[in-house]
């Protein structure tokens, strides 16, 4: 925190903020807000149309934004978007997913391209194997779109909770070959909050028939700080543990024009994340463990190759797109652990005179090759216009899990691969192969003039799960278990209206169904644990997770100045709990021999419902008044419990300048956060519930000349200590844990990034 506070003095001295970056939210054109672009999005109908006419909520965050908004992480990204967080474990493995009106994990689909991200995968064996979803570097971004509700229609499966759509860039986001071929950038910025250092460079050549580029970000940076104090080694530990992040990002593209609305693309990408941690802090259910470390690497690449083909006449080959690509996604993690004066086994628990040494690996990877096709068709009849989306999606995903250890017990100079009833290696699901095959359409139907537009969609999801499994894995299964392989199907229908009461309001309503199939992991988990006499066995009779989801709004627009209000309504059933315990014996599922039983099982029925609102107030051609509110209740009605995964209520406020030749601009942000009223208490405990915070940011830039940008920010001015229910509410940390400061957030801290153009 000193060296926060110091690093700030001397830049103010300096005078090195003097212009500061606009929030996620403001959208300021090269002329100021009078002659601001209007905002477009492709993910919420398939096509880009502008937000306005679009009857969903659907957020976008381009380029500019990133960069003068100072955003380097998923939690930066979306630090003004109320309804929407990010996931983060502060101890060692950071950000994993994100929750959209309070759904998270893989329930959220995200895609980077039209591409799946790796799933999300964590097995709940201790501080030790954890696959995030963060394989992305912001820099290499052109627009994010946040896509709220269920939207199965389009994109099938895993789509529950709505849609993160990554856009990586093009050669032409960079280039003017109306003035030059080339474009050449460096970018350097700088964070306190980790001591983090992010340089990118970019490179594009090009001509009209052809373009390429190459960009590369190296990133070096450390633990997040927060307003721990306590600096021992053990559970009570709330400053941060030691972490030291490497991160590199390559995007190599090139594009080929061979003709008149013709368009092909080839595009490689490289991402590796590497992590190396001492966990300080440890795990207060293994107290004989003395010291632990880690290295977490996350690395992720991808080949793809996609076409595209407009036509400026109408009619049934209006457009048509397709996508072939290969993806592979790996989350290797290596951790070394002590136990000190523990049993002759190495227990976490039992006392002795032994010192051992355990090293462990945990390996998980996901292989996915796909296709996507989608033909667009522009018609007319019956008095009405017709825009149709005929798609595609296919697509097969190997995943496989492995964890492995030794443990060495260095008092009696034995070594064994057996620990408290694993014995290694150990996989917890078969390798495992997901078939997918998607077909939908959907019409965009225009009726009376254009004032009513009705789009209705139907998609059918062909489900495939096919196991092949090892002696590895069947080593693992208790006694009388099969893993088998699994298959369903559903049909997501969806109806969205929209009507243009005057050419700057519009009101909408869409119904929607939503589907998630039961993953790899759920169908055919497995472990045991004869020590302490439990067993995870897998379930073949899970069933597919389905949702319907009502949405009402109303978008508007006052000259420069828009507002918008959505109240939705979501039932979710079927949900998967990944882990019941069976009531045994009497559930025909127990395995005999064992005291407890766990299963993946369809139990839950949540309800989700709350309202949204955004605005922008263009007080004159340089000032603009913009804020957001988001509320939201959710309800676990199988156990008649809170839903812990709903955010308090967040709003946020800005007041922004723009100079009218853009050449610089300020704002000062607020945020609100309610305090969480209840939430799901773990056994008897009482949880955790993070109070109310406000905090106060002041960021902006300055475009010194045509070839050199500042950029910079100051973010939680007042020093305010904070928590994230996102951060803590999955966690059953409770209320008089002594590791609660350990979950805080950064204090005051300052962000600078500088770009030179040649």
């Amino acid at each position: 925190m000193e060296a926060s506070v110091e690093f700030l003095r001397s830049a103010v001295c300096r005078a090195a903020l003097m212009a500061l970056a606009t929030p996620a939210w403001a959208q300021m054109g090269p002329q100021g807000p009078v002659t601001r672009l209007p905002e477009v999005a492709v993910s919420a109908t398939g096509f880009e149309e502008s937000t306005a006419d679009v009857p969903a909520t659907v957020t976008t965050i381009d380029a500019q934004q990133i960069d003068r908004g100072l955003v380097r992480t998923l939690q930066d990204l979306i630090r003004y978007e109320p309804g929407v967080s990010v996931n983060s474990d502060p101890t060692r493995f950071g950000a994993n997913s994100f929750n959209i009106r309070g759904l998270e994990g893989n329930r959220v689909q995200i895609l980077v391209d039209g591409i799946r991200a790796p799933s999300l995968y964590q097995f709940g064996i201790g501080p030790f194997n954890n696959s995030t979803r963060s394989f992305v570097d912001l820099d290499s971004l052109k627009r994010v779109e946040i896509l709220r509700g269920p939207a199965s229609s389009l994109y099938g499966s895993d789509a529950l909770g709505g849609v993160v759509s990554y856009m990586t860039k093009d050669p032409l986001d960079y280039l003017d070959l109306g003035t030059s071929p080339v474009y050449g950038a460096f970018k350097s910025a700088y964070a306190s909050a980790d001591t983090g250092w992010a340089n990118t460079g970019t490179l594009a050549y090009g001509t009209q028939a052809w373009q390429a580029m190459a960009l590369y970000t190296y990133f070096t940076g450390h633990a997040q700080e927060n307003f721990g104090t306590v600096d021992v080694i053990g559970p009570q530990r709330t400053v941060p543990n030691p972490q030291d992040i490497r991160q590199q990002n390559l995007l190599l593209r090139g594009v080929l024009q061979p003709a008149e609305g013709h368009q092909l693309r080839g595009t490689y990408e490289w991402f590796d994340r590497s992590n190396l941690v001492q966990v300080l802090s440890l795990n207060a259910s293994t107290p004989r463990t003395s010291s632990l470390s880690g290295e977490d690497d996350n690395q992720r690449e991808r080949f793809s190759l996609d076409y595209a083909y407009s036509n400026p006449q109408r009619g049934w080959l209006a457009g048509f797109t397709a996508n072939l690509y290969y993806q592979r996604a790996s989350t290797d993690s290596a951790s070394n652990e002590t136990r000190s004066n523990t049993s002759a086994s190495c227990s976490g628990v039992a006392g002795g005179v032994n010192t051992c040494f355990i090293p462990r690996q945990f390996d998980f990877e996901q292989r996915i090759t796909g296709l996507t096709a989608q033909l667009e068709s522009l018609v007319e009849g019956g008095g009405a216009q017709h825009r149709i989306l005929w798609g595609i999606d296919a697509s097969d995903t190997d995943s496989s899990a492995l964890r492995d250890a030794t443990i060495y017990n260095q008092t009696t100079g034995t070594s064994t691969k057996t620990l408290a009833g694993d014995t290694f290696p150990v996989r917890d699901f078969p390798n495992t192969s997901t078939r997918q095959l998607g077909l939908y359409v959907q019409d965009q139907i225009s009726l009376m003039n254009d004032q009513l537009v009705v789009t209705p969609g139907l998609r059918y999801d062909d489900y495939q799960l096919k196991i092949s499994p090892d002696a590895i894995y069947l080593a693992n299964v208790p006694p009388g278990v099969q893993a088998k392989d699994f298959s369903d199907s559903a049909w997501s229908p969806k109806l969205a209206l929209l009507y243009r009461v005057t050419p700057d309001l519009n009101v909408y309503g869409n119904y929607a169904f939503g589907f998630r199939a039961p993953p790899f992991d759920d169908v055919n988990a497995a472990f045991r644990n004869p020590v302490q006499s439990y067993v995870l066995v897998p379930n073949p009779d899970l069933v597919s997770e389905t949702s319907q989801g009502l949405e009402l709004g109303f978008k508007g627009r006052a000259g420069a100045s828009n507002f918008a209000v959505a109240a939705f309504y979501n039932r979710y059933k079927n949900f998967i709990d990944s882990q019941t315990q069976l009531d045994c014996p009497s559930d025909p599922a127990c395995v005999p021999g064992f005291a407890f039983t766990f299963q993946a099982t369809n139990l839950a029925r949540v309800r989700i419902y709350g309202i949204e609102a955004t605005g922008e107030w263009a007080i004159d051609r340089n000032w603009t008044l913009a804020g957001s509110i988001a509320y939201a209740n959710g309800k676990d009605e199988t156990l008649d419990q809170p839903l812990n995964s709903i955010n308090p209520l967040t709003a946020v406020a800005g007041l922004r300048y723009a100079a009218t030749d853009d050449r610089w601009g300020a704002s000062l942000n607020l945020t609100g956060v309610q305090g969480k009223k209840s939430a799901a208490a773990a056994g008897n405990a009482q949880p955790f519930l993070t109070p109310g915070f406000g905090l106060v940011d002041i960021t902006g830039y300055l475009n010194i000349n045509k070839n050199l940008r500042l950029a910079g920010g100051i973010f939680n001015v007042f020093d305010k200590k904070y928590w994230l229910w996102s951060n803590v509410g999955q966690t059953g940390l409770t209320a008089n844990s002594p590791a609660l400061d350990r979950y805080t957030q950064p204090g005051l801290n300052v962000a600078l990034n500088l770009q030179v153009i040649y």
